[in-house]
């Protein structure tokens, strides 16, 4: 979802909106806020474009997981939702794999992995922590995109 108004966007080169659209909607309101009046700010195209495409895949690779993964521009209720969602998953492939852990953690990992959180390392925990720490990264991601959007 992209926080700048239509309005402003049609100040741009029409050949550049869709780029500015696409990396800016990657991040929190706040953020496409100030990137968009950088961007602005800068008279010559080809510098405003790499200036827009380096700092977007800078804050992007400063992240843990992807932005795209992450839906940074939802709103509070939305956030909250999804989260209470994934933790809800996550609970229902614990109850109804009970008794088989290795095939709870393998679901829970494949959760996991499709919202771009690295599952933890079989070496450093016993099974029954990697599970708890899959549910509790499923739930902390969603956290984690709601802290960047207050910030």
């Amino acid at each position: 979802m992209l926080a700048i108004p239509e309005s402003e966007l049609a100040k741009i080169d029409w050949d550049d909106r869709a780029f500015v659209k696409e990396r800016l909607s990657l991040l929190p309101a706040k953020a496409q806020k100030i990137l968009f009046a950088r961007y602005k700010a800068i008279s010559n195209k080809q510098v405003k474009n790499t200036d827009l495409r380096e700092l977007v895949d800078s804050l992007k690779a400063k992240l843990t997981v992807s932005p795209e993964m992450l839906s940074l521009s939802m709103s509070e209720d939305e956030l909250r939702e999804e989260a209470e969602n994934l933790v809800d998953a996550a609970l229902s492939i614990r109850r109804a794999l009970m008794g088989n852990e290795e095939e709870t953690l393998s679901s829970l990992t494949a959760l996991c992995l499709s919202y771009g959180i690295t599952p933890p390392e079989e070496k450093k925990y016993t099974l029954e922590g990697r599970l708890r720490r899959c549910r509790i990264s499923l739930g902390g991601c969603v956290n984690f995109a709601r802290h960047c959007e207050q910030t």
